[in-house]
């Protein structure tokens, strides 16, 4: 029996079908209709849709292994700069305890016996302390910073007089490397900074010691203290070898230290500056650099004024910035 004779059908012919459901759907109707093309017509469409479905598909494949191999570079990137932070670090930690070490022996062996001779020494272990405690400070910093739990001890702060109290730490150093650090201060009064005071201080000791790796044999760092509309600024200024503009979008992240050629036998753990950022970006604040090659860098922090205030908490509990 032809299926046309059927009376469910509601329509037929050659190109059109309609059905007429049964039972419960009896409101429902099922039709086919066959598209007005020919069967070379229809394979081309065909060969036309695969064939751009296959291309698109090669392309996201392209693309899904330039990610990976991008994914692959950088981490193997990334493995390098730990493998140099680790080396760097461990000759960063050698040389002033063998300082340590020696000075300490010649003094406790009583080979030193020109009252002028111990004092000397005595300021080697003092340098070579506070370098170990400054590197050690970094890495620890780093640690925290790395998994969110940096915490800060905020408080109403006088930046002349800690800046002041920082620069005096350098003392000794001047004497021993033979370096000047001029400070200069504005004519106005500041105001008190809600700032981590030993946070700040060490961001300025980050940029004064990469300011005397980076110099040539005339080492002349520049300090200067000034208000910028809503901030105060701290600027380091150096006439050192200065920093390829390529380079100074990268120099803020961890573990990356320039590539130029000059700076091989200047070693570093690559942390300071990024502990400076995070320090100034956990403060509202914002650092930037100014470099022109063979003329030296200027590295400014700009912390914001605010009202003082009196904290009810000894410490402020800041996440680490998106960066």
């Amino acid at each position: 029996m032809s299926s046309c004779s059927n009376l469910s059908f509601a329509k037929c012919s050659k190109d059109e079908v309609e059905v007429q459901l049964p039972f419960i759907f009896t409101d429902w109707i099922l039709g086919y209709q066959r598209v007005n093309m020919t069967i070379e017509e229809l394979a081309h469409k065909n060969f036309v849709l695969n064939f751009t479905v296959s291309i698109l598909m090669a392309l996201i494949l392209l693309i899904g292994i330039a990610i990976t191999l991008h994914t692959i570079a950088r981490e193997i990137k990334l493995s390098q700069m730990k493998t140099d932070f680790v080396s760097n670090v461990s000759h960063e930690l050698r040389t002033p305890l063998s300082s340590i070490r020696v000075f300490g022996e010649f003094m406790r062996l009583g080979w030193v016996k020109d009252s002028a001779k111990v004092r000397e020494y005595g300021e080697y272990i003092e340098t070579e302390s506070r370098r170990l405690t400054q590197l050690i400070d970094n890495i620890l910093d780093f640690s925290r910073i790395s998994s969110d739990r940096k915490i800060y001890q905020m408080d109403n702060v006088n930046i002349k007089d800690l800046i002041q109290t920082t620069l005096k730490t350098f003392e000794v150093l001047q004497k021993q490397q033979s370096f000047n650090i001029l400070l200069e201060l504005p004519e106005n009064k500041l105001p008190l900074l809600q700032i981590d005071a030993n946070a700040i201080a060490q961001a300025l000791v980050n940029l004064i010691d990469n300011a005397i790796k980076y110099s040539g044999e005339e080492k002349n760092i520049l300090v200067q203290l000034d208000v910028i509309n809503a901030y105060v600024t701290i600027a380091v200024i150096d006439n050192g070898i200065g920093i390829e503009r390529c380079e100074q979008t990268k120099i803020f992240d961890k573990f990356y230290r320039v590539s130029t050629d000059c700076v091989h036998d200047v070693k570093g753990s690559g942390l300071g500056l990024s502990i400076v950022k995070h320090i100034i970006d956990a403060h509202q604040g914002k650092v930037t650099i100014d470099s022109t090659i063979g003329k030296g860098s200027k590295f400014t922090i700009y912390l914001p004024i605010k009202k003082t205030i009196n904290f009810s908490k000894e410490s402020v509990y800041v996440e680490s910035p998106n960066c």
